[in-house]
């Protein structure tokens, strides 16, 4: 679907520029296209080494996988760090997967063979990994040291996004005002 809108957003753009640089739809394809980018094709969950790295729409967090105390998916992927939740909405199951899951088999029916969706692997790799970096670094779940390793999460934001967002959003508002 990013790509998709990015398609899309591309083709406003280009034919309000050929058809005679047309501002409103010109703004919009572009907010089109950049919106796309930020919400659909940019959030991310990777592992860098010892980190965790959890890029959302407009900031990316590093999470020492030491410091990660438990790691849950629904809707979103959350981690705990040090009694904080961090959130990434790059990885989670659907509403409906969800609710679907809630249901119990009717009676006289079998129960639905359990396959392991894509979230739920990717939520056991973190858990993997995080144990595996506290065996490494000897750091007991949930101890002290655990929490001190908490001082190396960092949030660095996407300048580059906000900045265009803005700006293309200051150029709808104004193309609409003319």
């Amino acid at each position: 679907m990013g790509w998709f809108a990015i398609v899309v957003g591309g083709a406003i753009t280009a034919l309000s520029v050929v058809g005679g640089f047309a501002p409103v739809p010109l703004a919009v394809g572009v907010l089109l296209v950049l919106l796309a980018w930020v919400a659909l094709l940019r959030p991310r969950v990777g592992i860098t080494g010892s980190e965790l790295v959890m890029r959302g729409l407009v900031s990316t967090l590093t999470l020492p996988l030491a410091a990660v105390e438990s790691v849950t998916v629904r809707q979103v992927l959350a981690v705990w760090v040090a009694g904080k939740r961090y959130v990434s909405a790059a990885v989670g199951h659907s509403y409906r997967d969800i609710v679907r899951a809630r249901r119990l088999p009717s009676r006289g029916e079998a129960a639905p063979v359990k396959t392991v969706a894509y979230a739920d692997h990717i939520a056991d790799i973190v858990t993997d990994r995080a144990r595996a970096a506290r065996e490494e670094a000897g750091v007991r779940a949930r101890s002290s040291e655990q929490a001190d390793l908490a001082r190396g999460v960092h949030r660095s934001w996407a300048w580059p996004e906000i900045a265009a967002l803005v700006l293309v959003g200051a150029g709808l508002v104004a193309a609409l005002a003319l």
